[in-house]
């Protein structure tokens, strides 16, 4: 495994274990995206987002060369993924 996948990982994980501020309270940096459909709400988790990136990125490595920038990447959105899937309401999406 490439180191600069482990740097990655570390810094995405460590990075959204400092900017949780908690379940249900306010994040410190970044505000929640919350998309509105047809009268309901839904949040779209960072660990969502950091997923989609992971699979847009796959292909785009084996298309290219696996640089340490692609590698330092997915780490960080492996880590982002890990520290969001730890939240207790990680699989709620839909807003009450």
């Amino acid at each position: 495994m490439n180191l600069y996948v482990v740097y990655g990982f570390l810094i995405g994980l460590t990075f959204f274990l400092i900017m949780d501020n908690g379940e249900n309270k306010k994040p410190l940096l970044f505000h929640s995206i919350i998309i509105n459909c047809m009268n309901n709400k839904y949040h779209l988790h960072h660990w969502m987002i950091f997923t989609l990136l992971f699979l847009i990125l796959i292909p785009i490595v084996f298309m290219y060369k696996y640089t340490s920038m692609f590698a330092l990447l997915i780490g960080i959105c492996l880590g982002s993924i890990l520290q969001g899937l730890t939240y207790n309401d990680a699989f709620n999406v839909k807003i009450k």
